[in-house]
């Protein structure tokens, strides 16, 4: 087991505007990439799904689309665990 550390990858971090401390705002995904907040505030990443390679039949994966819930962890890479 490794101990998980801030910063770390695969994760929503929040940093004032003004410096300080980051903060963990949620993690457990493969590959976060674009964010965006709806008109009432909420936060919505979009997490890069497999990669198509060799054998691996993940071929048509879709990207996933979450709406994050500060403090929550979305399971990557544990399938099972996924918005808990």
């Amino acid at each position: 087991m490794i101990r998980g550390q801030v910063p770390c990858s695969g994760s929503v971090l929040k940093l004032p505007l003004g410096g300080g401390p980051v903060e963990l705002v949620a993690w457990g995904f493969r590959n976060p990439f674009g964010l965006a907040f709806s008109p009432e505030g909420n936060l919505f990443v979009t997490d890069n799904s497999y990669g198509t390679r060799g054998s691996r039949p993940v071929y048509g994966t879709g990207d996933i689309l979450w709406e994050i819930k500060s403090g929550a962890c979305y399971g990557w890479p544990d399938a099972g665990q996924h918005g808990k």
